[in-house]
């Protein structure tokens, strides 16, 4: 049994072990048992041995001798029934690499929790999970982790305790493997965008400064809205078909339109209250071309394209930021915000952060739930591909695809060639039939889910078809116009408010220069000291690894720098007992000296509208 003290350490590392350990040891179907040969230890559950009572430790060497176990993979022991496997693997991977233990049963746990488990839990990279009560501690687990530097999963089995629930840990594979392809292919998307973010952000936050910008913040209208209907129009198939209806309901609801549904409303004469765009790349400025927004704002992210919304040089501009909130394996709440939104709030203060799910309908539902509207309703929102269908017509991409059209290729089969590219399958469609959808759009529809399950407000989807939506209200257009024959007129109240404040032509106020802000003067000089510093840092007269040390610590310090080198990190910390600290160092410094004259760069770029500098 663990001292008292080293119960209290362990419990401050490790919270969620007090579960664990508050337990008592009762008469349970697991013994653990030692065999009069060699005095090898192994667990019965029942009459039944979960390893062999012969050698248990030899069936524990040949088992892992076929297996190649690394720290930089995170390792799964699945299964208790052979103490020594448990023990081994402890011993096999240092104490920062990570080993996770899962059994079925906390009472397989009980049987060691004084004896195999009482050394192994005091190292920091072990942990356990049994039952089926901590899977959410464990997918919680996983979803906190930092994956830089893990480059898979290994497994290990005990084939005794599996075959008594192949079933739960069966399960339990398949979803960590599924948690984990989702955060490498998360890591991933952040290598590839990380660097756009941060430059988006940088300049959206010099824009912001600007005299007369235009530029708000989503924090400004939190809760503004109550008790309002607010209708979001997606671009879904079926949207064409419903526009008529939002005609006749247009002055009773507050209309909230996608990027790229705006193009279908206008054909029909709907002039939205709103515009939610959230690409950070130029792609959204097609579903603007030919528009020049002036009665409404348009919301977007900190990281919306710059270019997209210089275009819109007339339009107010609603800024939001994203943070992402996970609950770790201690039970903390855990905030990740995207890359160059933290450094932007230090200059310009909070903005408002939104929950998103990675399309614009998302961020834009949770912007209407943000400003406290209540009920909301979905129109456009298959997420499927009704009657094969990608978008209703009137999107900038079926007009993209018309230019296509031919004798021998008519837009359905365009339509249809795009969609088997994609990774489909059939779901519950609003209809009580089956639908077609893929991958990414389910994604979408989990998250509506999972966000109106936590929600106190009635959310209402205007479909016959598509992908039927868990907690959501249908409604036909006869169950919809009910829905509002009650209710007023609403009268625009937002007009009164800033945002929506008609301006005169700013384009004419573009070649004024103005004033720069003293934080990109701070930022310019610290960068170049930084700079000069790197230049010079090898005449110091320190080793090599306490370069290595002090560059790591820049990476952290340097305002916007570290998200801009991820890559180098995760690409360091999964290749550092390979990697010479002369060669870490000679990465570091080229890559920060390549990413702080790029910053200062795109730094010059935004500031072309203010004062000469240089």
């Amino acid at each position: 049994m663990m001292s008292q003290n080293l119960l209290e350490e362990l419990f401050q590392k490790k919270p969620y072990l007090q579960l664990y350990y508050k337990l008592e040891k009762k008469e349970s179907d697991y013994k653990l048992l030692q065999n009069e040969i060699n005095s090898e230890y192994y667990i019965k559950y029942q009459n039944r041995p979960l390893a062999s009572t012969v050698s248990p430790k030899k069936a524990a060497e040949r088992l892992l001798s076929g297996i190649s176990i690394s720290d930089s993979n995170v390792t799964v022991v699945m299964g208790f029934g052979n103490p020594h496997i448990l023990e081994l693997v402890n011993k096999g991977i240092k104490p920062e690499g990570l080993v996770l233990y899962i059994d079925t049963s906390v009472n397989a746990f009980l049987e060691l929790r004084d004896s195999f488990f009482k050394d192994i839990l005091l190292v920091p990279g072990r942990h356990i999970f049994c039952g089926e009560n901590s899977l959410s501690i464990l997918w919680n687990y996983i979803d906190s982790l930092p994956l830089g530097r893990f480059s898979g999963l290994k497994f290990i089995k005990n084939p005794g305790s599996i075959s008594l629930e192949p079933d739960f840990y069966s399960f339990v594979e398949e979803n960590l493997k599924k948690l984990f392809s989702a955060r490498i292919s998360d890591l991933l998307t952040k290598f590839e965008f990380e660097k756009i973010w941060v430059k988006n952000s940088l300049y959206n936050t010099i824009e912001f400064f600007k005299p007369n910008s235009q530029k708000y913040k989503i924090m400004e209208l939190e809760n503004r809205f109550p008790n309002l209907p607010a209708l979001l129009v997606s671009a879904g198939p079926s949207l064409r078909q419903f526009c008529p209806l939002i005609q006749k309901i247009r002055d009773k609801v507050f209309v909230m339109s996608c990027d790229t549904s705006l193009k279908v409303l206008l054909k029909f004469g709907i002039i939205p209250d709103a515009v939610m765009t959230l690409d950070a790349q130029t792609h959204s400025y097609f579903h603007f071309m030919g528009i020049q927004i002036k009665e409404y704002p348009l919301f977007t992210d900190l990281v919306g394209s710059p270019k997209l919304l210089r275009e819109q040089s007339n339009a107010s501009i609603v800024f939001t930021t994203t943070a992402k909130y996970t609950r770790d394996y201690t039970g903390q709440n855990t905030k990740e915000m995207t890359a160059g939104a933290a450094e932007a709030i230090e200059q310009i203060g909070e903005i408002g952060e939104l929950q998103s799910g990675g399309s614009v309908a998302t961020s834009a539902f949770d912007a209407l739930r943000y400003m406290g509207f209540s009920p909301i309703v979905l129109v456009g929102q298959d997420l499927a591909y009704t009657g094969k269908e990608i978008h209703s017509t009137g999107t900038h991409h079926n007009e993209k695809w018309l230019t296509q059209v031919n004798r021998k290729r008519s837009l359905e089969k365009i339509n249809e060639s795009i969609i088997r590219k994609r990774k489909t399958k059939y779901v519950p469609s609003v209809d009580n039939s089956l639908v077609i959808t893929d991958h990414v759009l389910e994604i979408y529809r989990i998250w509506f889910e999972r966000s109106i399950q936590n929600l106190d407000l009635k959310v209402y989807n205007i479909a016959d078809k598509g992908s039927l939506i868990s907690g959501v209200i249908n409604l036909n257009t006869s169950a919809c116009l009910k829905l509002f024959e009650n209710t007023s007129n609403h009268n625009y109240p937002w007009k009164q408010l800033k945002p929506w404040k008609v301006r005169e032509d700013t384009k004419k106020n573009q070649q004024q220069k103005y004033e720069l802000p003293e934080f990109v003067l701070s930022l310019l000089a610290e960068l170049e000291k930084e700079s000069f510093d790197l230049q010079n840092i090898e005449k110091a007269s320190l080793s090599d690894k306490e370069i290595v040390n002090i560059l790591k610590e820049k990476i952290n310090m340097i305002p916007f720098i570290k998200p801009i080198l991820r890559k180098e990190e995760v690409y360091l910390a999964r290749h550092q007992n390979e990697l010479s600290d002369a060669k870490q160092k000679e990465i570091l410094i080229l890559s920060l000296l390549k990413e702080i004259k790029n910053l200062k760069r795109n730094i010059l770029v935004a500031c072309r509208e203010y004062i000469e500098i240089i």
